[in-house]
């Protein structure tokens, strides 16, 4: 004789088998994102389109670390950590327009809710 709990667990499968039972939609795998998508690496979404990451802020600094990379000419000195929404940029950059260029960069992902940028400029060569 089975387990009851075994026995359960059988007839909920057959349930399910026969199509006498739902499954929620959350449980259902393709209701789920590829982790592709939740991790920025999906190679089907090319850079300008609208996919922007989950909202959680490993995924928030992920994609701010991808963007960066792609569309600042020296983002290796710049480091980037979120918390609640909330994205810090850290570093040093060349210049005052490369800070700007990155806070520009970094607000343009959705799930940023504020960005605290203490990117620090290194010295600039006189003008003239």
């Amino acid at each position: 004789m089975l387990h009851h709990r075994a026995s359960t667990s059988l007839i909920a499968t057959a349930a399910l088998a026969a199509g006498l039972v739902a499954v929620p939609a959350w449980a259902e795998p393709e209701a789920m994102p590829p982790a592709e998508i939740l991790d920025g690496t999906d190679p089907s979404v090319r850079e300008g389109d609208e996919a922007r990451p989950s909202g959680t802020d490993a995924a928030l600094v992920q994609e701010a670390h991808r963007q960066l990379e792609s569309k600042l000419d020296d983002s290796s000195r710049v480091e980037v950590s979120s918390e609640g929404g909330i994205v810090t940029l850290t570093g040093e950059v060349d210049s005052a327009e490369d800070k700007a260029r990155a806070e520009e960069i970094v607000n343009d992902i959705g799930g940023v809710d504020r960005i605290q940028n203490d990117i620090r400029v290194l010295s600039e060569p006189p003008i003239g």
